[in-house]
């Protein structure tokens, strides 16, 4: 299944995408029974909608959903109740050396929705984001984006915008495939 980006054209950050962001609880939801893991996007890699970003590019704490299906993104507001959310310190989000990582706990509705097909693959992860065209150069065609303020991650039940190498896995799995890559 493919996975990838979402590219946003609002003017400027959604409402809800400001303010200061709760600390997640990164031992609770590896704790937890319905927790997933995965990248939501790597540093270096061209999606097929030709964007590529730099590393460093993303600031892990900007990131406050993961949603479905980039619910309301372009709205006002998510449609919530999002799948998690650093707000219900259910969502945790890093930077590594490969691109944007999270962690999620989902809760027991949301896992009987999403786990199945997580676990066939079946389901691809995109971020939602704003980049300024001050912090983008184009390369062969490619817009190289040195900065991007990501607000949320979504778990799609379609594809978009693929980049190999990202996914999405129960948390066990998650962790063992990060730690060999």
């Amino acid at each position: 299944m493919p996975m990838g980006t979402l590219v946003a054209t609002l003017p400027a950050s959604p409402s809800w995408a400001r303010g200061p962001v709760v600390t997640s609880d990164l031992a609770a939801i590896r704790a937890s029974r319905y927790a997933i893991a995965g990248y939501a996007s790597l540093f270096n890699c061209t999606t097929t909608n030709g964007h590529s970003y730099r590393p460093g590019a993303f600031r892990a704490a900007d990131v406050r959903y993961l949603l479905r299906d980039h619910a309301g993104f372009m709205t006002t507001r998510p449609a919530l109740p999002s799948v998690a959310s650093r707000e219900r310190r259910t969502l945790h989000v890093e930077t590594d050396s490969r691109g944007l990582w999270f962690e999620a706990a989902l809760d027991a509705e949301d896992a009987a929705e999403w786990l199945p097909a997580i676990r066939r693959r079946a389901v691809s992860v995109s971020i939602g984001w704003l980049g300024n065209l001050a912090d983008r150069t184009i390369v062969g065609g490619v817009k190289v984006w040195r900065a991007a303020e990501v607000w949320e991650i979504s778990l799609l039940s379609k594809g978009i915008g693929a980049c190999p190498g990202v996914w999405v896995d129960v948390i066990g799995d998650a962790l063992r495939r990060r730690r060999f890559q």
